[in-house]
């Protein structure tokens, strides 16, 4: 179950037959600003429980990130995991990759023993400098290796928080973590120095039954201590947020923001059921995957296509900001967008078609999504696979 074996007909020669074989049309990129700051934040448990649909609270509790469409992209963003895993929801969106193929292994832990290849690397080839930030310990998931293999070149933990940085049940809250990505960025040398910073949030990490902590959020018609205290914390995210981006808005540099979720939280069943009046084994797969569905935004303090109730999945995400931010593909993330063009989303439960139905594998698979599946899972063993690896990470470079 642990072992890292190639998928059926892999070789280095396929994996070079397919990095050539595809090729995307950079031109519409040529024009979009090229940003100095992109900030990447995975929001810890930041989920949407209006996804799976309406309930009644005593108060807005994701007014801000409602508010948000001026130069905004935002919807959902398909995940493999629930109530916890979080590292595996960072690995797909930093590379690229599919965690669907092993969903009980996180590959920071398993698989990662060599340098990898992801967007850190795309970033530090345009420039950019290139770090990352959690507000704990640095050895959760092994984070410490897995960023240096990823070729960060700084990693921020819970080290370089004050003592009197706001804390909410014991974490660093949303507040004071971006006040120290605001900090990190006003320290550089030259303001125009490009900068790309991964951060993970720790405000909102379960489990929800700290009595000292007093939540202003509760639901109507329903009682849950743990629920009205995610809820609260929800809100105090959404609070944070808005600080966050009121204070880019008018900031010099062109600055990108991408904020995404990387899993539903661990509350009751009851809850859940509450809300939809079924039981999740009931569901439809639609309505199944409604519950792995984060939120994600991309915001610009400059001029960007708009986009409203987007669907993408975690393995395209990366793919989505490089775009926005004008930077030219890789030879892998033009097979992820020949991928998406006829699998828009997928995650560890099946996949989205190009009319927005949801399939499952193997039972529904046309023959065009069983090739394009069968080439990703080739490209991907290359791609985390220790094999070969200086001649994975020359075929992964970009095309000039």
């Amino acid at each position: 179950y642990m072992r890292l074996t190639p998928p059926e007909g892999y070789s280095v020669r396929e994996v070079e037959v397919l990095a050539d074989s595809v090729e995307t049309e950079e031109a519409d990129r040529e024009e979009k600003v090229k940003p100095v700051n992109i900030i990447a934040i995975m929001n810890e448990s930041w989920a949407d429980y209006r996804m799976l649909g309406d309930f009644d609270v005593n108060q807005p509790y994701m007014p801000f990130y409602d508010s948000l469409k001026e130069n905004t992209i935002k919807g959902h963003t398909l995940v493999c995991i629930q109530g916890g895993g979080t590292a595996k929801t960072e690995y797909e969106f930093l590379t690229g990759n599919s965690v669907k193929r092993f969903p009980g292994m996180v590959p920071y832990v398993s698989y990662f023993t060599h340098d990898q290849y992801s967007l850190v690397t795309t970033l530090k080839d345009q420039g950019y400098t290139v770090e990352a930030m959690h507000p704990n310990k640095g050895s959760n998931w092994k984070r410490t290796s897995a960023y240096r293999l990823l070729q960060f070149e700084k990693f921020y933990t819970i080290d370089d928080f004050d003592l009197s940085a706001k804390r909410i049940r014991q974490h660093i809250s949303d507040q004071a973590n971006y006040e120290k990505i605001i900090e990190i960025i006003n320290k550089k040398e030259h303001k125009e120095d490009p900068y790309f910073l991964f951060n993970v949030t720790m405000q909102s990490h379960g489990g929800y039954t700290n009595t000292s902590y007093k939540g202003s959020v509760e639901t109507v018609g329903y009682t849950d201590s743990a629920v009205n205290q995610y809820l609260s914390l929800q809100k105090e995210s959404d609070d944070a947020l808005k600080y966050l981006i009121e204070y880019f808005e008018d900031y010099e540099e062109p600055t990108i923001i991408i904020m995404f979720g990387d899993h539903y939280p661990d509350l009751p069943d009851s809850f859940t059921e509450w809300i939809t009046g079924k039981k999740y084994e009931d569901s439809t797969l639609e309505e199944q995957q409604q519950y792995f569905a984060t939120p994600f935004f991309i915001w610009a303090n400059y001029d960007i296509e708009e986009e409203q109730n987007a669907v993408i999945s975690n393995n395209y995400l990366e793919n989505m900001l490089l775009k926005q931010a004008g930077i030219d593909l890789p030879r892998y993330n033009q097979y992820l967008e020949k991928l998406s063009a006829d699998i828009p989303a997928m995650n560890v439960n099946g996949y989205m078609d190009t009319e927005g139905k949801w399939h499952n594998y193997d039972s529904d698979e046309t023959d065009t999504v069983k090739k394009l599946l069968e080439d990703y899972e080739i490209l991907q063993y290359g791609y985390y696979s220790d094999m070969n690896k200086d001649k994975m990470s020359e075929l992964f470079q970009m095309k000039h």
